[in-house]
């Protein structure tokens, strides 16, 4: 099995991804109001040829009290620790590359996109229903963990909540 550099290093950050996962699960389990908490298994693929066969639906899935299950989404970011909207140093917030949003469009689409702060404790939470019209795509991204260029989709700062983290 051949496995490009590009692919390497994106099953260590895939794996690497799990512990920020397994952090905003445990914060929607001590919710009172959270039934259950789905976390699907980490499936990767062993090459990038093969990797359209092995597309996630969502990071986990919340249900509650009040609704079925919710697909939810989470970031971790290496390179940026932030505690509120003011210490953001951007007019914008990244949520997730443009590619992954629109295969996951209808029904399909998160509920939230949690974004972990470096040390993981603090939050941006973007509620998908409330700020989508004012999302906007950003081209030419230059990724440094990929070397690639994306498009992104940004919500205005302004629509994000700036959450501690508490477990």
């Amino acid at each position: 099995m051949n496995i490009t550099w590009q692919h390497a290093q994106f099953l260590k950050r895939y794996r690497g991804s799990a512990p920020g996962v397994l952090l905003v699960t445990g914060m929607y389990l001590k919710k009172p109001t959270t039934v259950s908490v789905l976390v699907p298994a980490m499936r990767a693929a062993p090459t990038a040829a093969d990797a359209p066969g092995y597309t996630d639906d969502g990071d986990l899935f919340v249900k509650t009290i009040e609704a079925e299950c919710r697909r939810m989404q989470v970031k971790h970011l290496t390179d940026r620790n932030f505690t509120c909207r003011e210490e953001w140093p951007f007019d914008d917030v990244f949520i997730a590359n443009k590619a992954s949003i629109d295969r996951a469009a209808g029904d399909k689409a998160a509920f939230a996109y949690h974004i972990l702060s470096t040390d993981m404790l603090y939050m941006a939470y973007v509620h998908h229903q409330s700020t989508r019209d004012a999302w906007h795509v950003v081209e030419n991204v230059l990724c440094s963990n990929t070397g690639n260029y994306e498009s992104f989709y940004a919500c205005p700062k302004h629509l994000v909540h700036f959450i501690k983290v508490v477990i």
